[in-house]
Formats: C-alpha cells, sequence, structure tokens
C-alpha cells in the first residue's frame, strides 16, 4: 500500500508518513521559514507502551535551501508512538513545531497504545472511536480508559454518568491493582473520594508489576495524584511509591519521580532506596536531566561516601556544559536532549555549594562557579543563581565584601524571580555598618 504525505500546516512534511509503519524510514522536511538560525535538528522520542521504555534521540538535519532542512526518521520495531519536534543548537522550538504520531505494526494494525495517541490527537466527534478500537484490538489495555477520560475532561466533556457506568463496568473486569488504578483516577475525576482511603490501602499491599503504569499519559496523573494526597494517606502513598519502584524500575511513573523532585523527600522515599533508583535508572539512560536530579539527590541525602560521586559528576556537567562554548555542534554531539544541560545547568549551583562545604575546598568551588557565570550569556537567572551561589560561599569564609558584591550582582538578576539576594545582602550591610546600612542600601538599589 503506497501512503500519501503528511503534513503539519506550512512546516512539517513526513514523506509518504500518512502512517508510520515499524521497521521503515522516512524523509522529514522542515519548513523553517521566519526562524533565524542556520542549523537545526529534530529531536525524536520512541515510546514504547508495552513495556514502558522510551528513548530518545537527537537529529542532524541537512540544509536543502535557504529555509528547508530534511532529515531520517527511523521506526524501531514495538514503538508505540513518536513524539518529534524541531531545535536549533541553543534551543527547543516544540512549541509550535512538534507533533505526536501513532505508530503501525502494519499496514492496518496499530501498535499496542498507539490508539492512546490517535486519541489524544482527535477531535471531539472522533475520539471515541479509537477508544473502541484499542478495547479491541488490546483489551488488557486498561489504560486508553483513563487517557479517554483526560481527553473529556481537557475538553470540557466530561460526563460523570458515563464515567460511574465505565467504572461499574471495569470493575467487573477483575480485581487487579490495575482495576484499583483505574477507579482511583476516575473516581478523582468525578470528585468521589468516598473509596480513596480503601483502594489506596489494596494498592499498597498488592501492587507489583503493573502495565498500566506503563502509559505515559495515565502514569503521570497516577502519580501527580499520589504525591497531591500524600498528606491524606501518607503509610500507603508511600508503601505505593516504594512498590511501583521496585517492582516497575523502569517504568514511565518512575521517571517523574526522579525528574519532579520527590526523591530527595525523605518523608516520601527512603534515601538508599532513592539512590539505587537513580542508579539503576542510569544504567539505560544517562541523560543530562537524570544525572543533575542525581547530583541534586546526593548533595540532599549525603553521606560519606558520596563526595567522590559528587565531585565526578559535577566535573562531567560542568566540563560538558563548557562544551557548548567551543563546538558549535555541541547539542548534537553530547545528545542533550531538549537542552536539560544546557538550560537548566542552574540547578548544579547548589551540588558545587554544598561540595565546597563538604570538602572544605571553597576556592575551587568558587573559581568554577565564576567561570560557569560568566560563560553564561543567555539564561540570565542561571547567571543570577551562580552569583547568589558565590556570594554565600563567601559569606561562609565570612569574606563579606565579596559576599556583599556577589550578592549585589545576583539580585540585579535575579530580583523579579526572588528575593533571596537583597535579604542576604540586607543582612550583611546592616551586620557590617549597624544603622547606617539603609543608606547604602539605597545605593545598591
Amino acid at each position: 500500500m503506497d501512503f500519501s504525505d503528511y503534513h503539519i500546516g506550512e512546516w512539517l512534511v513526513i514523506k509518504k508518513g500518512s502512517r508510520l509503519i515499524q521497521g521503515n524510514n522516512y524523509e522529514v522536511i522542515w519548513k523553517t521559514q521566519n526562524l533565524n538560525s542556520n542549523k537545526y535538528y529534530m529531536e525524536v522520542i520512541y515510546y514504547f507502551d508495552r513495556e514502558g521504555s522510551f528513548r530518545d534521540t537527537v537529529v542532524k538535519l541537512e540544509k536543502v535551501d535557504s529555509i528547508h532542512f530534511r532529515g531520517k526518521l527511523s521506526i524501531p520495531k514495538k514503538t508505540s508512538w513518536v513524539f518529534i519536534s524541531l531545535s536549533t543548537p541553543f534551543a527547543n522550538l516544540s512549541c509550535p513545531y512538534s507533533v505526536k504520531l501513532p505508530v503501525y505494526i502494519d499496514s492496518r494494525k496499530p501498535e499496542y497504545g498507539a490508539n492512546s495517541i490517535a486519541l489524544i490527537n482527535s477531535t471531539k466527534e472522533e475520539y471515541i472511536k479509537f477508544f473502541y478500537d484499542e478495547r479491541r484490538l488490546y483489551p488488557e489495555n486498561y489504560s486508553i480508559f483513563i487517557v479517554r477520560w483526560a481527553f473529556e475532561e481537557q475538553n470540557n466533556i466530561i460526563n460523570k454518568d458515563s464515567i460511574i457506568k465505565q467504572l461499574k463496568e471495569v470493575a467487573l473486569l477483575n480485581n487487579s491493582p490495575e482495576i484499583d488504578i483505574i477507579k482511583l483516577v476516575g473516581n478523582s475525576i468525578i470528585m468521589n473520594y468516598s473509596e480513596h482511603g480503601e483502594m489506596l490501602k489494596n494498592l499498597a499491599m498488592k501492587l507489583k508489576f503493573s502495565p498500566i503504569i506503563n502509559n505515559w499519559e495515565v502514569s503521570g496523573l497516577f502519580v501527580k495524584m499520589l504525591i497531591r494526597n500524600f498528606e491524606r494517606d501518607s503509610a500507603s502513598i508511600s508503601k505505593i511509591l516504594e512498590n511501583i519502584i521496585k517492582y516497575n524500575p523502569y517504568s514511565h511513573s518512575v521517571h517523574p519521580l526522579i525528574t519532579c523532585g520527590t526523591l530527595v523527600e525523605r518523608k516520601k522515599v527512603k534515601p538508599f532506596l532513592a539512590i539505587n533508583t537513580i542508579n539503576r535508572w542510569l544504567q539505560k539512560d544517562s541523560s543530562y536531566e537524570i544525572l543533575l536530579n542525581k547530583a541534586n539527590l546526593l548533595c540532599s541525602n549525603f553521606l560519606p561516601d558520596s563526595i567522590v560521586p559528587l565531585n565526578f559528576l559535577i566535573q562531567k556537567l560542568t566540563k560538558d556544559f563548557l562544551r557548548y562554548f567551543s563546538d558549535e555542534d555541541a547539542y548534537y554531539n553530547l545528545q542533550d536532549n531538549f537542552h536539560c544541560l544546557y538550560n537548566g545547568i542552574g540547578l548544579i549551583t547548589e551540588p558545587i555549594k554544598r561540595y565546597a562545604i563538604f570538602s572544605n575546598d571553597y576556592e575551587t568551588s568558587i573559581e568554577l562557579l565564576k567561570e560557569l557565570a560568566e560563560k553564561i550569556d543567555k539564561n540570565l537567572i542561571s547567571k543570577g543563581l551562580f552569583y547568589l551561589s558565590i556570594g554565600e560561599l563567601y559569606e561562609r569564609k565570612n569574606e563579606e565584601d565579596s559576599a556583599i558584591k556577589y550578592y549585589f550582582v545576583s539580585n540585579l538578576f535575579l530580583k523579579n524571580v526572588f528575593d533571596l539576594p537583597y535579604q542576604n545582602l540586607t543582612k550583611l550591610l546592616e551586620n557590617k555598618y549597624g544603622g547606617k546600612y539603609r543608606i547604602l542600601l539605597k545605593k545598591f538599589e
């Protein structure tokens, strides 16, 4: 069967890509009119819903003419759907230049989970077709219920009676933990919390490996719901999080626990479990997003044997970041997906500062922070965070004049974001100059 080209607006064409099929390669042409870079790249994320994993890569695009760039999109076996977006050497342009597309096993049959994306991409008139297609082809994929409800909620077409009816039907399927997750999310959407306590306790006791949390949409909703309701039943939810981590270590539900800061919260996840989780994840995904989170985890849950791996991470992350200023293809060569390192370098300030304190080597850390701060020319909030950390280290060394200088500079960059530099500056001026500090402060303002 010969498929037609797939067009998205006027800015993307996938040649013969109206239906993406596993094992095939496709030529992708991006139109970059009104954009101002001379280099472009394509970010690709492959999602494998049955096994609950994903893989991302950066593809370098070839210049065709003054506004068109092309690249190759390869579709691996078992892929459920793909996300592709346009990038430049220093910025991801996923808003608006991105798309999510379902993947087919052959010319007719969608892969497990592909209908989830087809549903999300569809209209109010057509979405229900993809729900029933998934139920017919893959009746074991209960996640499609939650994808449907999420679509209805986003499009303001939620029907409470319909969800209640579906929940009754779901309850008759079996009594597995997957069904409890469906019921928990469904009842949350219609704001019926009468059975939440019982369902949370059941999940705490019974949840082990669960295919339903392999779905990206479901895992995000489920984990957010657990974190949002943690104080209601901290014992059960803490145990559920432990079970997710233990039995689903590479699932989509574990990824947001790593990247949204949950692992550093001791009352939610035990420290030894947190570090084991991120180390296990790094065996398959050593992206900068994960490495930055490990650095913050190490300095948050610091142990004596943390100082060596923390220093190693700091050296690697800073060395790779500095490549952006000597290698025009650093983003591609580093495979810095979504520019997590380039845009997130401000996250390294706390690990560098903590390392200085743990090792009692302030000068090395201060010089490193200065070197990085001077290089930053676009992300000015990160620049302000570096100057703030320099000021804090000088203050710990009792070098008040230097601390005042860097707090002042930091405040120039961060005064519209948060007031910690200003507070630190005020405190030091008051300690040093007493009642005259207000006059001096006005000069700084």
